[in-house]
């Protein structure tokens, strides 16, 4: 999952106040600061949670976003919002948990600015911003729950400026993602290298407290045998070819892993 920062409130601020503040020069801010994000969308309002949570899912199917609360998204005006005195960001993520998946990841965060002149437009209002990062490796989210608007078995994607159901093709493309970020080696070692590294390593450290002692008498030669053969607690608990048949039956699941994938890509397709 890629990192991403909060907005500053200061560099928020610098952007509304431009005249020229459109979804463009908002785009190219967040950019700057974020790195490319392909998805942008601007609400005068917060929505209810199911809608939230079906832009949620579509965007993070699409590769992650941002949601901007607080801006007319027509004139890209910043309105700003008429929050309840009560309104707590935490209790309203957990109520979008209700529809999204445990593996889906997003935060948000709360602006709001005081009634001071130096604010200009901004002067005593709050914007409301979600945060869906890139996140791959999960690729297709589906709801946990069925409510309006969202149905359980009905993957959802983020064309253009609307949330649609995916295509088959978008299907195929958001699988082929998911295998390549989860079984991407980013090392230029042949697994066979790893293996031998590892041997390496384990060769470096006795199992046993192997010393060498200048004992005198028959009873402390004997002595120091017994306490030479005493296990070394700093060996591993497990023996190497304990832990390779480990790594098998890892190897063993994510092949089941692509198996599963495929299977419901087939089921998505009929």
């Amino acid at each position: 999952m890629d990192e991403i920062k909060q907005i500053g409130y200061q560099d928020f601020f610098d952007v509304i106040k431009n005249e020229k503040f459109d979804v463009g020069s908002f785009k190219e801010f967040v950019n700057s600061l974020y790195g490319e994000t392909n998805f942008l969308d601007y609400k005068e309002k917060i929505i209810e949670e199911f809608k939230l949570a079906k832009l949620l899912l579509a965007m993070a199917n699409s590769g992650g976003g941002m949601i901007v609360f607080g801006i007319e998204d027509n004139e890209y005006k910043p309105v700003g919002l008429q929050l309840d005195d009560n309104f707590d960001k935490t209790v309203f993520e957990k109520k979008l948990r209700n529809y999204v998946p445990d593996e889906l990841k997003f935060f948000s965060q709360l602006l709001k600015y005081s009634d001071e002149d130096v604010y200009g437009d901004l002067k005593g209002k709050a914007f409301f911003v979600v945060y869906i990062p890139k996140q791959l490796r999960y690729i297709p989210f589906l709801a946990k729950k069925e409510t309006t608007g969202i149905k359980v078995n009905r993957i959802y994607v983020r064309r253009n400026t609307s949330v649609e159901e995916a295509n088959s093709h978008e299907i195929e493309e958001m699988v082929k993602k998911r295998v390549h970020s989860t079984y991407h080696d980013l090392s230029s070692l042949t697994l066979n290298e790893h293996i031998e590294q590892l041997r390496c390593l384990y060769g470096n450290i006795n199992k046993y407290n192997n010393k060498s002692y200048a004992f005198t008498s028959l009873a402390q030669t004997f002595a120091a045998q017994l306490y030479t053969n005493r296990k070394n607690p700093h060996y591993p608990a497990e023996s190497f070819d304990k832990f390779i048949a480990t790594m098998i039956d890892k190897k063993k699941r994510r092949i089941e892993g692509i198996l599963e994938v495929a299977e419901q890509l087939n089921f998505w397709r009929n």
